[in-house]
Order: structure tokens, then sequence, then C-alpha cells
């Protein structure tokens, strides 16, 4: 494969703007450099005047999957966002199911696929999923999770019958405590598996599928509602509390 050549660009990276020539070979950027002499086999773009960025992060979009692909997808959506210079996005689906009366619905944190990609980009580099509530963590009622360490798992309880929530946690010997809903509830403490097509979802406090567990997280203990609910163990040593 003939290398591409990109001439007189200006250059934005690292906080600097500066005229630089730009090797392209195969896949890869292979020189970064302010006058790269080309090869006869060179296809040679001369962008004096242009610039030339890395490619861009959007870290909100809506691509509407799961629920209403009817309007866009992943796919249709990620070839648009490629042709604008968008390399790496971070969705807020729209999911179908009507929690505001229309046919959308909000979500609360990141969701199963946005968790997986953050850990496939950033995990070598010693962030990612099993950097989250490493110590013992109660979600739900009774919750330690403090507003200093997020707003968002703090409120879970007030939040969650009109959202949507997944849950990544890095360690410990968690719990999940809907003692206070007096809804029939299901909640499934099954983790999502990178490989696997099969899904768990809860219905938590009157409102379907509204959360999920991350691949990689185990919750070890359960404690449910004041109504009949149904609760699923997973491969831990599961305390399991009806509490009805």
């Amino acid at each position: 494969m003939n290398r591409i050549l990109i001439r007189g660009a200006v250059v934005v990276n690292e906080g600097q703007s500066q005229r630089m020539d730009v090797a392209i070979e195969g896949a890869r950027i292979s020189v970064v450099a302010t006058d790269i002499t080309p090869l006869p086999t060179d296809r040679v773009i001369e962008a004096a005047g242009l610039h030339l960025l890395p490619g861009l992060i959007d870290d909100q979009v809506h691509f509407r999957e799961p629920g209403l692909t009817y309007k866009a997808n992943i796919a249709s959506e990620s070839k648009a966002a490629i042709a604008g210079g968008i390399t790496s996005y971070i969705e807020m689906p729209n999911i179908g199911g009507g929690l505001y009366g229309d046919d959308e619905s909000n979500v609360s944190t990141g969701l199963v696929a946005d968790i997986l990609s953050i850990d496939h980009l950033y995990a070598k580099f010693g962030f990612g999923s099993s950097k989250a509530f490493e110590g013992d963590t109660i979600y739900g009622f009774n919750t330690n999770i403090s507003l200093a360490q997020s707003k968002i798992w703090n409120n879970f309880t007030n939040l969650v019958a009109q959202s949507g929530f997944s849950i990544v946690d890095g360690g410990g010997t968690d719990t999940i405590d809907l003692s206070g809903y007096s809804e029939s509830q299901e909640l499934d403490l099954r983790a999502f598996e990178a490989d696997s097509s099969d899904t768990y979802f809860s219905n938590i406090a009157g409102t379907f599928n509204n959360l999920s567990i991350a691949p990689g997280t185990i919750i070890e203990n359960a404690i449910g509602g004041s109504s009949g609910d149904l609760l699923t163990g997973n491969q831990a040593a599961n305390l399991i509390d009806g509490a009805a």
C-alpha cells in the first residue's frame, strides 16, 4: 500500500499548532515532521492553509439504539460521525419506554456498551471499570455513596423510576437495597458478558428494564422491597433478603 503524505498543514496537537508534514502508512501515522521528502510512490495531499486535527471525541451523542432505530442506529450515526472527523463517541441512548409520556426515555449513567468501549480504550492505561467503587458499596436505600462521590448514585432511589442505570463496581462486597419500594420488582444480579448476546435487565420501582450490571461487576447481596419481588442471584455466594 502506497504511503499518504499530507504536506504543509497546520497540525493541531497537544495544545500546539504548527506547520507540519504527516506521513501515513497503512492505518498508522508513521512520521510527523516539518519537511518530509516525498517518495516516488507517495500519494501527496497539498494542505497548505488547511488545519489537520486528531480524531475528535463527541462526549454526548444520541444514536437512538436500542428502541428507536426507525430514526437512526449506531451503524448509521457512526458513519456520519467519521465523515465529520469524530473518531470516538460516548452514547447517551434514547431508549424506548415512554417514561415521560412519549417514546423516549432518559438514562442517568453510561450503559453496558459505553462501559465496554471505555474499558477497551482506556483500561490498558490504568483507567476503566475496575477503578469504580472499589470498597463495600450499597446501592439504593441506605446507600453509603456520598453526594461528593456521585450525585447520581446518591439519588438513585429518587431517579430510577424515571431513568436507566448500569452498575459498574470494581470490588468489595456489594449490596443492592430496594427495601423502600412497594412496587413488585424483578432484580437480576447477573452481569452482562462482553462476548454474549444474553441480556439481564432488572425492573425497579415500577419501571421496566431500567437497571443493568456491567461486565466484570459482581454484586454479592440483594434486599427486596415490601411486595412480591423476584430476586435472581449470580455466581457469587449471594445473601438475598426478600424483605417482604
